[in-house]
């Protein structure tokens, strides 16, 4: 034991409390950074999915380069690839196999043909090839391969064999022990064996002992539990400060109930690892040959966590584009040839033909010559924070398939752990694997939306799906691929990716098989959190084997004495039985946070700059601003980039994205008059999009969107602005010194406004609307067609509970239009005040879609089901259109 006064987050220091932390908006306040200095953390943390920030997001990948990336991946599954890809006859047939699976003349299904256009071309193959044949340099000296960009890293052979079987072998007492005594995980159906698992034992907030002036050791562990103060109960967590006429943001997603106990791993002088703190339920006496497999696997986890953390250095991946895309290009539409022109409608105007024609036109970007990296000074956590050392999360299970129960159904998408945890990479070595199929680990990103700085033609958006495989309105996710997770495997990536364990079986169905994983989670080293140095034993077993031990001198104490200390373990250390009741609670608190996560990455949705038009003198949306220039200048709407702004010319238009504006201007019209324009522009709503600015064009579709709060005209200065520069969106001395990526941030998001995600099609005679609006029920929905029948607006309310200032997750009930309820857990022994309150917080939307053709309000059907409700509107019979000669 050394004497340390330490200081760590949820001990001393507040638990969502992050080194030079940037969200303070105190003047003057440098808390944050005097405590980062004081407890020796430093630089800013790796990017991390559970944290909302736009910097987490990874870089927009078109379909053309994910494939590429799948395709080298299945190449470097190959036996001796990186011999084969310099075999010029291997290589062409490889080539010859690839090219004809990608000729859409050998597809019969139109789909599938339509799919194959984004397979690879005889170009992006030889791209492939010279990027595989630059890869077998790292592969020959290290056994690594980048599989996917962000970094997913794969080895089958840094692991050496022996070292798998030592492994295996050490781990097997944990399995042979009497099944009653088995932990199966909760849930799993006998299926998930855990032999050792972080979410039983762990720091359990009022009720877990921790040291204040000494830290524990390997030798000491047990025989210090018990000691220590109690680990009080984070208070609740202060919302970061919100902007004027703002409901307080949302707290972070930290946990103030638990966190998994990290083990302390130090780096010595002869380039190995040392686990110098116990295992969170891995006793340290009795699995010594564990704990230095366990060791060895961690170098090798830490060489590839190197690669993996490498392009998220600086905040933000930096893996350059295979396929750079700045926009969609478009080619003459006149020369799209006469035979494949689509057959145009009776009703189909010069301008949406003309649309449908350039569409056709779109030229996909396509890959460049091949070039190899630029070469920098790859991440070393060892050179970087070697004196410090690692904290490194340990956990250990088994997947058994017997033939009553020969398949498992895989698991759930999910970002590991929670922010109290700091989890900024992973680490799974598949040591054991018989008599199942193949199984995949899968992955997805939540991507930068870098279409709000590409330039575009006014409403085209079938391009994004062409390129990108996404629809307008839809969360920027992007699925990348999967990877093998075959036996002797070890697989390393960041926790910017949500990844999900593919289903399998067994392979023959009249025998038993398993898989066994160890899996390693990296807690970012830029910071430290409580660990099994900081925190003694917690076990009651462990506790009570090490009394046995010491019973000759226990019974030389006076009787009074012995009853003293076996009356004072009634709630600690924790019982099995209490540690699995624990275990539950926090298994909910996690699917919970899980659930919300989940919602989160897919918040950051494309919002393409779709132009409409509003009739002269419609209102939309019900509220009035004017905008005054010193002009008669009309607006005209443009997707052009931004100009610099000149009252001399009366200039004025406004494009809107996500929440960012931008200014195009445009020559004014001598002699033309400035109409009174309505439309809404609330900045306590969601961001408007372009369509709901843009309808005031005559010659632009009039299809767009409107979420509107009726509730909150006039409660602030956000509610209601009397005039653009009224806005302090616009305003130098209002909002200004804030960045964009604080707007885009969810913290930041209108508190009771949603901005449901919409789709409309054309079915010739009816349009068909369908709108997506989770948790919300059939009586506090409201459908009506207005405008004679030129629009239809979708409006409601929903229901969100908030515990202790965060939100109660529905979404699990919600794709079934349930309410759901959120239960409050109260924990006996734990500090005054931990119970939390909970608000209630009602939601209100409106979105309105102005259609090209008028309907019949009298045929319209609605249904509601599964959170999605579906409209059919008719068209109205249009018996008064007249064809005008044109002399």
């Amino acid at each position: 034991m050394s004497n340390v006064l330490v200081k760590l987050p949820g001990f001393g220091l507040p638990v969502d409390f992050t080194p030079l932390r940037a969200l303070s908006f105190d003047e003057g306040d440098r808390s944050g950074e005097n405590e980062a200095k004081h407890q020796g953390f430093s630089g800013e943390l790796f990017p991390n999915a559970l944290d909302n920030e736009e910097s987490n997001q990874l870089k927009l990948t078109t379909l053309r380069e994910i494939a590429m990336m799948r395709f080298m991946n299945e190449v470097t599954d190959k036996q001796e690839w990186d011999r084969k890809v310099f075999d010029d006859t291997i290589v062409a047939k490889w080539k010859s196999e690839t090219l004809s699976a990608s000729d859409p003349t050998n597809q019969q299904d139109p789909q599938q043909a339509q799919a194959t256009d984004n397979a690879l071309s005889e170009d992006r193959f030889d791209y492939c090839i010279k990027e595989l044949r630059y890869k077998s340099k790292l592969f020959k000296d290290t056994g690594l391969v980048v599989a996917y960009d962000g970094n997913v890293v794969k080895s089958d052979n840094i692991v050496s064999e022996e070292l798998r079987l030592a492994l295996k072998s050490a781990a097997a007492p944990l399995e042979q022990i009497p099944s009653v005594h088995r932990d199966w995980h909760p849930g799993s159906d006998e299926m998930v064996l855990d032999l050792v698992h972080p979410s039983l034992f762990p720091v359990v907030y009022g009720k877990t002992r921790i040291l204040k002036g000494s830290i524990t050791n390997l030798d000491n562990c047990v025989e210090l539990c018990g000691e220590g103060e109690i680990l009080s109960v984070p208070p609740p967590l202060k919302p970061i400060k919100p902007l004027s006429g703002h409901r307080p943001a949302r707290p972070e997603p930290y946990s103030r109930n638990f966190q998994w106990l990290p083990c302390q791993v130090a780096f010595t002088e002869r380039d190995e690892v040392k686990i110098t703190s116990y295992i969170n339920n891995l006793h340290p006496a009795s699995n010594k040959p564990l704990y230095e497999s366990i060791e060895r696997i961690l170098e090798k986890a830490i060489v590839m966590w190197n690669h993996t953390l490498d392009p998220l250095k600086d905040g933000r991946s930096r893996a350059p584009a295979r396929i750079p895309f700045y926009g969609p290009q478009y080619g003459n539409p006149e020369d799209v040839p006469l035979e494949v022109r689509p057959a145009r409608d009776p009703e189909e105007d010069d301008f949406w033909y003309d649309q449908r024609l350039l569409e056709m036109t779109l030229i996909i970007p396509d890959v460049g010559e091949f070039s190899e990296p630029k070469q920098t000074k790859l991440l070393d956590l060892r050179d970087e924070f070697g004196e410090r050392g690692l904290q490194v999360i340990v956990k250990l299970a088994n997947i058994h398939l017997t033939p009553d129960k020969p398949h498992y159904g895989g698991g759930s998408w999910h970002v590991e752990g929670q922010l109290n945890e700091h989890i900024c990479a992973t680490a799974l070595y598949y040591y054991d694997s018989c008599n199942i199929t193949e199984s995949r680990l899968a992955f997805r990103q939540q991507s930068y939306d870098a279409t709000i700085d590409m330039d575009y033609p006014q409403d085209a958006r079938a391009w994004l799906q062409q390129i990108i495989g996404s629809h307008n309105d839809e969360a920027t996710v992007q699925n990348v691929g999967d990877i093998v997770t075959k036996e002797g495997r070890l697989i390393t990536f960041p926790n910017v990716f949500q990844h999900l364990v593919a289903p399998f079986k067994l392979h023959d169905p009249t025998k038993p098989g398993h898989r066994k994983i160890l899996a390693l989670f990296l807690v970012d080293p830029h910071i430290q959190i409580i660990s099994s140095a900081h925190v003694p034993c917690q076990r009651r077993d462990w506790w009570a084997e090490e009394l046995g031990r010491s019973r000759e001198l226990l019974g030389r104490l006076p009787r009074e004495i012995i009853q003293q200390v076996m009356g004072d373990v009634e709630d600690f250390p924790i019982s099995l039985e209490e540690a699995k009741k624990l275990r539950l609670e926090l298994m909910e608190e996690r699917k919970a946070h899980t659930l919300v996560q989940d919602r989160k990455f897919h918040e950051s949705t494309f919002s393409l700059l779709i132009e409409s038009m509003t009739p002269p003198g419609q209102t939309v949306g019900g509220s009035r601003m004017f905008f005054n220039d010193g002009g008669n200048s009309p607006f005209v709407p443009s997707l052009s980039r931004p100009a610099e702004t000149s009252r001399k010319h009366h200039r004025s238009i406004i494009a809107a994205s996500s929440t960012r504006f931008k200014f195009t201007l445009c020559e004014g019209i001598k002699g033309s008059t400035l109409p009174t324009l309505n439309f809404t522009n609330h900045l306590n709503q969601p961001p408007l999009s372009h369509a709901q600015i843009m309808s005031l064009s005559l010659f632009n579709n009039p299809l767009f969107r409107l979420a509107e709060d009726p509730f909150s005209r006039a409660n602030s200065l956000w509610a209601q602005p009397r005039s653009l520069f009224d806005d302090p969106f616009f305003n130098p001395s209002g909002v200004m010194p804030y960045s964009r990526s604080l707007f885009d941030s969810p913290f930041y998001q209108p508190s009771n406004i949603l901005r449901p995600s919409l789709d409309i099609r054309d079915q010739g005679k009816e349009y068909v609307v369908e709108a997506h609006l989770p948790g919300v029920k059939k009586e506090n929905l409201d459908v009506h067609v207005g405008d004679a029948g030129r629009s239809v607006t979708i409006e409601g309310k929903t229901y969100r509970k908030y515990s202790g200032g965060a939100p109660a997750e529905e979404a699990a009930a919600g794709a079934e239009g349930k309410q759901s309820e959120s239960t409050v857990s109260k924990r006996e022994g734990g500090a005054k005040g931990a119970d939390t309150e909970e608000d209630t917080e009602c939601n209100y939307f409106s979105r309105t879609v102005w259609l090209p053709r008028p309907v019949d309000e009298r045929a319209v059907s609605a249904k509601l089901a599964e959170g999605v409700l579906t409209l059919k509107i008719q068209k109205a019979q249009n018996k008064e259109s007249v064809k005008i000669n044109i002399e």
